[in-house]
């Protein structure tokens, strides 16, 4: 049996079987069996694969993609992680049933694909689910994006397509309307627009409807999976936090940061350690230090010590700084904790920041494993609306800890891009500079 990728013909030389996992998301276990050496992505390089999934012979739209946004999102994304591949379908139509081939290609070999038995009762039980949450979760990532501050761009062709219908070329009308209000747009190079909501919020997590009128036309922006996860309206924001973060832009604008051009976020967090006059802050994901590198600078003199843990060895940078320790290994691991404590002699910290595996999870893991034991005055999270599973966990956070909690952005949009949030919990409000909670 032989298959085609591109030019070039293979012999297909083994059959893989596939099951659900969850959401969109179809996982392939074994893979090193039929693959032999095919590096798989991993911790220390995440677009290391070169393998394809074909879906009837061409290859889905993107590669390497979270697994949360597989889950999620779909519509093509798949990933190649440590020993098995996870992937969705083009459509995120059911795999069980909507008739395609499936294989993973290599450029030396093809594996044929094939779903696990299953009774006529989970397979029903799985395409109820997969039609739920069709009718429910749209990719509004694809045609809505972040432009900036409190503007997002929309493209208004991907969106028209979404929902089937052919944008005209030359509209004479083109309008934006948030919960039956008119808001102004920008006209772009056609079909863009951008826009700001009314009050300035994130229109793909405030809960409101926007739609967009074209010739006539008025058709809807669909919920994003996030905004499906943050249930219940968004908490008033206290002044004391809006005084703190806008202290903290301040003094981060005066922190000589050790980066070339650095960003806005990485000044907010030099500012945040900054203003308070910090000095033992843990970083939970350290990737290359460039965060790291931000809070130290904003620690700067006053820094006692610094502690980063991350799972690859990818930030050198940090090396040979005075009162700076990287840890290697899993932030869950009862040793690397262990390690972790020592360095802080066991003794209260001032932030904790939680930078690490995007997911609820890991996320809560590593939130509860270190606020227990080491006390922080403040926790900063990243990344909270980033993908579903995050903004759940932001969600569910947000509801217990009421006015504790904030995003960052939505009193700033400078602090962080808005797709992905700046969560800032407090755990010693007194020592933040905030009111007593009633």
């Amino acid at each position: 049996m032989e298959a085609r990728w591109g030019s070039t013909i293979h012999r297909v030389v083994e059959v893989l079987e596939y099951e659900y996992e969850s959401g969109f998301c179809w996982i392939v276990r074994g893979v090193p069996r039929a693959l032999g050496d095919e590096p798989a992505d991993h911790q220390t390089d995440d677009r290391r694969s070169t393998l394809v999934v074909l879906e009837n012979g061409a290859p889905l739209a993107e590669a390497h993609a979270p697994h949360e946004n597989i889950r999620s999102l779909g519509r093509g994304r798949y990933s190649h992680w440590t020993d098995s591949v996870r992937f969705s379908t083009s459509d995120n139509s059911n795999p069980l049933m909507n008739g395609r081939s499936y294989a993973l290609a290599t450029r030396t070999r093809t594996v044929t694909l094939k779903p696990v038995r299953v009774t006529a009762e989970t397979a029903a039980r799985i395409e109820r689910t997969l039609a739920e949450r069709r009718a429910l979760v749209s990719d509004v990532d694809r045609w809505c994006t972040h432009a900036g501050g409190r503007e997002w761009r929309l493209d208004l062709g991907a969106l028209w397509a979404h929902h089937g219908a052919t944008l005209p070329a030359d509209p004479a009308e083109v309008r934006l309307v948030e919960d039956d209000r008119a808001i102004p747009v920008v006209p772009e190079v056609w079909p863009f627009i951008r826009f700001a909501a009314s009050d300035g919020t994130h229109p793909k997590l405030n809960g409101r409807r926007y739609d967009a009128i074209v010739g006539g036309r008025r058709l809807r922006l669909p919920q994003s999976p996030q905004a499906l996860a943050l249930t219940g309206p968004t908490p008033p924001i206290e002044a004391g936090w809006a005084r703190l973060v806008g202290e903290a832009q301040r003094a981060g604008a005066t922190v000589d940061i050790d980066l070339p051009s650095p960003n806005d976020y990485q000044r907010f967090l030099a500012g945040l350690v900054r203003h308070f006059a910090w000095s033992r802050v843990l970083e939970i994901g350290t990737e290359f230090g460039r965060s790291g590198l931000s809070i130290v600078s904003g620690l700067g003199p006053r820094l006692e010590t610094f502690v980063t843990v991350d799972l690859a060895d990818r930030a050198p940078v940090l090396d040979g700084r005075p009162g700076v320790h990287r840890v290697i290994g899993d932030a869950g691991d009862p040793v690397i904790i262990r390690r972790v404590l020592d360095h802080f002699r066991r003794a209260p910290i001032d932030m904790l920041f939680v930078d690490s595996g995007h997911d609820y999870q890991l996320t809560l893991a590593h939130f509860a494993s270190y606020a227990a034991l080491l006390r922080p005055k403040l926790v900063a999270f990243d990344d909270i609306v980033l993908n579903e599973e995050m903004a759940r966990f932001w969600s569910d956070l947000r509801a217990t800890a009421g006015p504790d909690a904030v995003n960052a952005c939505d009193i700033d949009p400078t602090v962080r891009s808005a797709d992905c949030g700046f969560g800032l919990l407090a755990l010693d409000r007194s020592a933040l500079g905030l009111a007593p909670r009633a």
